[in-house]
């Protein structure tokens, strides 16, 4: 049974590629243009099936034609490129510190090594919930710098923009760490 279906399925190839070829050869000589393959849209191959008309003899037949994808082709689409904000130095960015894992003083042990890589600090307490992880939230605009904030402070789950925390209850932070479990 499996001799038949590889027998069956290199035969189908070998009609196909038959009648590429002779759809190639043949629409050559009918003296129209051959169209250029292109790649598809997301970079798979296409096939495409297109109707041609002999000139000399004015009968019609079919062409198929399989278009390869490119090797490395750049995407269809271009974006402007914007330039990117630099990130603010730390000592121009306002940090929040708050603790979620119940664990006394950790917050303030943060708190200072945040300080000492001169990031202000404007309050060290206790967070609403407990059992949060560990998140640095961010104020509009501030996202780069939450992200090098975060990488200072470790072990960071999620790096959000601000999350049921209003600028009143940031107390003037642009950065808010939530040091959970």
């Amino acid at each position: 049974m499996r001799l038949v279906t590889r027998l069956i399925a290199i035969g189908l190839l070998l009609g196909a590629i038959v009648t590429v070829f002779a759809g190639i050869v043949w629409q050559r000589g009918s003296g129209t243009p051959t169209p250029v393959a292109t790649a598809g849209a997301h970079g798979g191959s296409a096939v495409t099936l297109q109707t041609v008309h002999h000139a000399r003899t004015g009968t019609k037949g079919a062409v198929v034609k399989v278009n390869k994808p490119a090797a490395n082709t750049p995407p269809a689409t271009h974006k402007s490129h914007k330039p990117a904000k630099p990130i603010p130095l730390p000592g121009k960015t306002p940090v929040m510190v708050l603790n979620s894992n119940g664990i006394h003083g950790v917050a303030h042990q943060l708190a200072a090594k945040v300080q000492s890589a001169g990031y202000p600090i404007t309050y060290v307490g206790n967070a609403q919930k407990r059992g949060l992880p560990t998140i640095v939230q961010y104020a509009k605009g501030y996202g780069p710098a939450a992200r090098k904030l975060a990488r200072l402070v470790g072990n960071v789950q999620f790096v959000t923009p601000f999350d049921g925390i209003t600028p009143s209850q940031a107390k003037g932070a642009k950065l808010v760490v939530i040091l959970g479990t």
